[in-house]
C-alpha cells in the first residue's frame, strides 16, 4: 500500500504542474555587451512582471588542444576560453562531423567534446557555435585574431616491435612500444590476457591492465603487470595476449603479429656467508632465468648500502656488476638486487684493501738497489742535472716565444681593428691631373692580338726575297681570304686536324685579324657563321652553356679581337679612366705596406695568395729627393724598401703622370744617398752589394734600414756611367729572377725567408697563423672599393650616354645570339643569358680588368696581377646565373666581395634590361659603322698585313694534303686562282716560299 500511496502522489504533482504551470521561450537579438532588465507582458494583466535581468556576454576561445588525433576518434578536444557555456544550444563541430559535447568535464572556461570517427587522415577546420554565434578562429584576451581553430586526423597507430618480447609474472619491467603516430593518443593503456587453466579454474581468461606513457611519435612505455598466479615452469614458457587500449581505436595494425611470452620470475641467490673482497674486484651475483627473460643492463639495479654497484654483464646464471665508489669501507655493506618487482636481498659484503707480496718487498728492494748503485746514482744526477738545465732552457725560450707570439696576436688584431675603423683613403689628388697614358691603336691591338709577343707578332716589314712570286701569290691568296666559302671550310679544315692545338687556333685568329682588318664587314660576316657553327656543336654534344667559355677554336678568339678591334674607342672615351685610377690606386695602395721583392707577398693585398704573413715593423721616412732645380721633392719611403723599391719610388715620384716608356728604367739609374744636402759625402745604394748581411746560406737584399737611413736624409737619381754589376730588384714588385740566383753563392731573401728556412731563425717567431692577417684583405678591399664600384659603373652603364652612341659591336653580337636561339628553339633564358656572359664579360671586359698594360703604358707587377684577378673574378660573379652558396671553406676572393655581388648581380640584370629597350641594330646600320670603322683603320699605321699573309699560307702549305683530299671547292679555287695568276698550279703545296 505504501508503494501505491506514493505512485498516486507522484501522478498528482505531474498533472498539478503540467496543469497550472507556465513556460515562456522566447530567442533574443544581437546587441551590445551589457546587461538589460527583462520585462514580461502578458496579456490580460494590466501590470508588467519585472525584476529579471539579461546579460549579454561574448564567447572566446583562447586555445584549443590537442590539435590532433586518430581516425578513429575517441579525442577529448579542450576548448579554453570564456562564456563557453552561456547560450541555450552549444554544438562543436569538426570538419563534417559533430564532437559530442561532455558537460560534465565542462565549464564557462573549458568546454570538452569527443571527437567521432572520420574515414581518412585529414586537416579539418573546427566551428563551435553557441547558439547563432559561430566561432571558427582562436583570441587572445584583448579579442585579437591568434589563428584559424584547426583539427588534423591521423591515421590510427600501429605496432612494430616490442621489447621485450616477454614477462615475468611478478611484473614490474618496462617494455617499449614502437610504432607509428602515439603522439596523437591520449590515453594509452596495455592489456595482459592470461589463460588460467589450473585445477580448481578452469577456462578463466584474467585480464591485467597497466598506463602507459607516450615518449614520443614512434614509442611507448608501459609496466609489465604483476600477474596474480602460481606458474609452474616449464622450458617453452606459455604464450600471452598482449594488447593495447588507444583511446577508441578498435583494432591496431601489428598486434596480431606479436608473440608475447610469459616466462619464470628471475631468480637472485643470497650469499651463502659474508663475503670479504677487494673493492676494485667485480660483485659476482647468482642467480637463474636472467637471460630467459631478455632483461638488459637497465633492468637490474644492484646497491650496496649507499653506494651504486654497476651491472656491466648478465649471463644466464650470474650478475657481474662494478663498485662505482672503490674506497675501501670498515663496516659491512648490505648487497641488495631489484628487477621489476622483485628486490632480493643478497647478503653483507666487506670491502678491505689486499697487499701482496710485491707491495711488501719493493720498498726493501728499491732500498738495496740505492745502496747498492750509490755512486751511479751520483754521476747520473749529475747528468741528468745538466739536461734539466738544457731543457730548461729550451722550455724558457718555448715560453718567451709563445708569449711573444700571443703579444704580436694581440696588436696585430688591434693594428687590424684600427685600420678597418679608420680606412678613408684618398688618392683623387695623387690620381688626377695629366694625360692617361693610352697605348696607341698599333701597340694595343698587338697586346690583345699577341699577347705572347716573339715570333707571333708580324710586325716586321714584309722581306721580298723569299721568291720571285711571292707577292703575287700572296696578293691572291688575300684573294682567296676575301672568299667567305674558302675562308669558312679553311677554318674547318684546319680545325678538324688532331695537330691543330690551342695556341695555334688563337694565332690563325690573329692573324686573320690582321689580314681581314680593312674588311670588318666582311670580318663581321665570317664571325657571324663562326658562331653559328659552334652553337650548333654546342647543341650536339649538349653543353650549350659552355659556349664561348674557353677558346677552343679559331672562332671563339676571332671574336675576342673583333670586340677588342670594335670597343678600343669606346675605352678610351668611357671605360678608360675609371679603369687607370683602379690599377694607380692599387699600386698606391700596395706600396703603402711593406712588399717582399722576392716573393711579391704584401701586406696590404686584395689576394691570399700573395698576402705578406709576418709582423713587420717597418718606419716611415721623409726624405727629399733632388729634382735637379736646386729644390728637394719631399718623398716618403719604408724603412725596409729594398733598393730596387726606393729607386721604383722615386721614378714614379719624378715622371708623375708619364708613360712607364717614357721615363728611364731601373738599371740605366743609380740612387745617391747623402745624410744632408750639404753633405759631400754621397753613397750609392744597391741591393747587392759587399755588406750584404750573410747567414746559413741564405743573403738578405739590402734596405734603407741596412743602411741606416734616418729622416731627412737627401737622395738624387744618377745615370749609369760606370759597367758595375746590376741591382737585384728590377721592379718594386719582381718576379724572383733565378738566373741572377744562379751566379751567387747563396739564396736571395728580403722580408721573409722560406718556411723550411726559418726553423733555427729568429725570424720565425715574427711569423703566426695565416688567418690572423685575413683583415689586411678587407682592409685594403675597403679602401679600393669606390675604385671597383666606378669601374664597374662605368662599363654597366647604358642610360648615362646618348642611346645611338652605344657601342652597336655588343647590341649587333647581344642580337646575333638572340636569333641563334631563336632558330634553335632555345626558350631558356639562362642559357641565353649564359653566352652573352661568356662573349662579352668573360671574354673581353675580364680580360681588360685583368691586363689594365693592354691598354695603358703602365708596368703591372705580379702582386698587382694577382689583386686584379680577384677583382676580375668578382666581376664574373657577378655576371654569374647561378648562386653559389659561400661557407667557411670557400675561397676568400668569392667570400671577400660576397656582398658587393649580390649588389652587382642586380646591375647586371639592369644593364641587359636597358640594352634590351635599345632600338635593334639594322644590317645596313651595322655595315656602315664597319665600313666606317675599317677606314679608320687604314689610315693608321697598323701591322704588317703581307706578314700576316705569309704565315698563313704556311698553313695552307702544312695541311695542302688534307685541302686537297677533303675539300674540293678549296681545291677548285686554288686551281683557278694559280691560273689566273699564271703561277704553277701546286705552288701553294709545294712549300717553295
Amino acid at each position: 500500500w505504501q508503494n501505491v500511496c506514493c505512485l498516486f502522489v507522484c501522478l498528482f504533482v505531474y498533472l498539478f504542474i503540467c496543469l497550472f504551470t507556465y513556460r515562456i521561450v522566447c530567442r533574443t537579438r544581437g546587441n551590445l555587451l551589457n546587461t538589460f532588465e527583462v520585462e514580461v507582458q502578458i496579456r490580460g494583466n494590466s501590470q508588467p512582471i519585472r525584476g529579471l535581468q539579461y546579460t549579454y556576454s561574448e564567447p572566446k576561445v583562447f586555445e584549443l588542444e590537442p590539435k590532433l588525433g586518430p581516425i578513429s576518434g575517441g579525442t577529448l578536444v579542450t576548448f579554453k576560453g570564456e562564456k563557453l557555456l552561456i547560450g541555450s544550444e552549444t554544438t562543436v563541430q569538426i570538419g563534417t562531423e559533430l564532437c559530442e559535447i561532455q558537460l560534465q568535464l565542462s565549464s564557462n572556461e573549458v568546454l570538452v567534446c569527443r571527437t567521432q570517427p572520420v574515414t581518412s587522415q585529414q586537416m579539418t577546420s573546427i566551428l563551435l557555435r553557441i547558439d547563432d554565434v559561430m566561432i571558427s578562429v582562436s583570441k587572445d584576451i584583448d579579442g585579437t585574431e591568434i589563428g584559424l581553430l584547426r583539427f588534423t586526423f591521423l591515421s590510427d597507430p600501429t605496432v612494430t616491435m616490442v621489447t621485450p618480447s616477454s614477462m615475468f609474472p611478478s611484473g614490474g619491467v618496462s617494455l617499449v612500444i614502437h610504432g607509428t603516430n602515439f603522439h596523437s593518443i591520449q590515453n594509452a593503456e596495455l592489456m595482459i590476457l592470461y589463460n588460467n587453466n589450473n585445477n580448481n579454474i578452469r577456462n578463466r581468461r584474467e585480464v591485467y591492465l597497466t598506463e602507459c606513457d607516450v615518449i614520443d611519435e614512434t614509442s611507448l612505455t608501459c609496466p609489465t603487470p604483476e600477474l596474480q598466479i602460481e606458474y609452474r615452469t616449464n622450458e617453452t614458457g606459455t604464450e600471452l595476449i598482449f594488447n593495447l587500449i588507444l583511446d577508441s581505436v578498435p583494432s591496431i595494425v601489428g598486434l596480431e603479429t606479436i608473440n608475447f611470452m610469459l616466462h619464470p620470475d628471475p631468480i637472485f641467490t643470497p650469499f651463502e656467508k659474508n663475503v670479504t673482497q677487494d673493492p676494485t674486484q667485480p660483485i659476482i651475483i647468482k642467480g637463474e632465468n636472467f637471460l630467459l627473460n631478455e632483461l638488459t643492463l637497465q633492468h637490474i639495479i644492484i646497491s650496496a648500502g649507499e653506494r651504486r654497484c654497476e651491472t656491466r654483464h648478465i649471463q644466464e646464471e650470474l650478475v657481474i656488476c662494478y663498485l662505482e665508489d672503490t674506497q675501501g669501507s670498515e663496516e659491512p655493506l648490505f648487497i641488495k638486487a631489484r628487477v621489476g618487482n622483485i628486490e632480493t636481498d643478497i647478503g653483507y659484503l666487506t670491502l678491505t684493501q689486499e697487499y701482496d707480496l710485491l707491495r711488501i718487498i719493493l720498498p726493501a728492494v728499491i732500498g738495496l738497489l740505492c745502496v747498492v748503485f750509490c755512486g751511479c746514482g751520483v754521476s747520473a744526477f749529475i747528468f741528468f742535472r745538466n739536461v734539466s738545465r738544457k731543457k730548461d732552457v729550451r722550455l724558457y725560450r718555448v715560453m718567451k716565444n709563445l708569449e711573444e707570439l700571443e703579444m704580436g696576436v694581440a696588436q696585430e688584431s688591434k693594428k687590424g681593428f684600427t685600420e678597418l675603423q679608420t680606412c678613408v683613403e684618398e688618392f683623387d689628388q695623387d690620381l688626377t691631373g695629366g694625360k692617361l697614358p693610352f697605348l696607341d691603336l698599333k701597340t694595343y691591338l698587338m697586346s690583345i692580338l699577341f699577347p705572347e709577343g716573339g715570333l707571333f707578332m708580324p710586325v716586321q716589314k714584309y722581306r721580298s726575297n723569299r721568291f720571285a712570286h711571292t707577292a703575287m701569290i700572296l696578293q691572291s691568296f688575300r684573294e682567296l681570304l676575301l672568299n667567305e666559302e674558302f675562308l669558312l671550310q679553311f677554318i674547318g679544315v684546319m680545325e678538324k686536324q688532331t695537330d691543330f692545338v690551342i695556341k695555334e687556333k688563337c694565332k690563325v685568329a690573329s692573324l686573320l685579324m690582321v689580314c681581314l682588318m680593312g674588311e670588318m664587314d666582311y670580318t663581321t660576316h665570317i664571325l657571324k657563321q663562326l658562331l653559328g657553327q659552334l652553337i650548333d656543336k654546342s647543341l650536339i654534344r649538349q653543353h650549350s652553356k659552355m659556349l664561348l667559355r674557353r677558346t677552343d677554336s679559331v672562332g671563339e678568339k676571332l671574336l675576342t679581337n673583333w670586340l677588342a678591334v670594335c670597343l678600343y674607342g669606346y675605352i678610351k672615351e668611357h671605360v678608360g679612366t675609371p679603369l687607370y685610377r683602379l690599377s694607380r690606386a692599387l699600386k698606391m695602395q700596395l706600396e703603402k705596406g711593406p712588399i717582399d721583392v722576392v716573393t711579391g707577398e704584401a701586406r696590404y693585398s686584395l689576394s691570399e695568395e700573395k698576402l705578406l704573413r709576418h709582423v713587420i715593423q717597418e718606419e716611415k721616412l721623409s726624405c727629399f729627393l733632388d729634382t735637379g732645380d736646386g729644390n728637394g721633392m719631399p718623398i716618403t719611403f719604408l724603412d725596409c724598401d729594398s733598393i730596387g723599391q726606393t729607386k721604383e719610388k722615386a721614378l714614379d715620384a719624378m715622371y708623375k703622370g708619364r708613360a712607364v716608356c717614357e721615363r728611364p728604367s731601373l738599371v740605366d739609374v743609380e740612387l745617391e744617398y747623402t745624410k744632408s744636402k750639404s753633405s759631400n759625402s754621397p753613397i750609392i745604394l744597391r741591393d747587392i752589394d759587399s755588406s750584404n748581411e750573410s747567414e746559413k746560406g741564405w743573403t738578405r737584399i739590402n734596405t734603407l734600414k741596412h743602411y741606416k737611413i734616418e729622416n731627412g736624409a737627401h737622395f738624387q737619381l744618377r745615370t749609369r756611367t760606370e759597367s758595375t754589376k746590376c741591382d737585384y730588384v728590377g721592379t718594386i714588385i719582381s718576379v724572383y729572377d733565378k738566373k741572377r740566383e744562379q751566379n751567387l753563392e747563396n739564396h736571395l731573401w728580403h722580408l721573409s725567408k722560406p718556411d723550411d728556412a726559418e726553423s733555427n731563425s729568429s725570424s720565425s717567431k715574427e711569423k703566426m697563423a695565416s688567418e690572423v692577417y685575413l683583415h689586411r684583405l678587407l682592409y685594403s678591399k675597403n679602401v679600393l672599393q669606390n675604385f671597383v664600384n666606378d669601374l664597374f659603373e662605368k662599363i654597366l652603364d647604358v642610360n648615362n650616354r646618348q642611346k645611338e652612341n652605344y657601342p652597336l659591336a655588343i647590341r649587333y653580337f647581344f642580337q646575333v645570339l638572340e636569333e641563334q636561339a631563336s632558330k634553335h628553339d632555345i626558350t631558356d633564358a639562362d642559357t641565353i643569358h649564359t653566352w652573352k656572359n661568356n662573349g662579352l664579360a668573360l671574354r673581353f671586359w675580364v680580360n681588360l680588368i685583368k691586363n689594365p698594360e693592354f691598354v695603358f703604358n703602365i708596368y703591372k707587377s705580379s702582386t698587382m696581377d694577382s689583386c686584379l684577378l680577384v677583382i676580375a673574378q668578382t666581376f664574373m660573379d657577378s655576371f654569374s646565373v647561378s648562386n653559389t652558396k659561400l661557407n667557411k671553406d670557400s675561397p676568400t676572393s668569392k667570400l671577400l666581395y660576397a656582398k658587393e655581388v649580390r649588389t652587382y648581380k642586380q646591375s647586371v640584370a639592369n644593364y641587359y634590361e636597358d640594352i634590351k629597350k635599345l632600338p635593334r641594330v639594322s644590317e645596313e646600320e651595322m655595315t656602315e659603322e664597319m665600313n666606317s670603322l675599317s677606314k679608320n683603320l687604314q689610315k693608321v699605321d697598323m701591322l704588317d698585313t703581307e706578314e700576316a699573309l705569309y704565315q698563313l699560307l704556311r698553313y695552307a702549305n702544312k695541311y695542302s694534303t688534307q685541302v686537297n683530299n677533303n675539300n674540293n671547292i678549296m681545291t677548285t679555287l686554288i686551281h683557278a686562282y694559280c691560273t689566273h695568276s699564271n703561277l704553277p698550279l701546286g705552288c701553294y703545296a709545294t712549300g717553295k716560299m
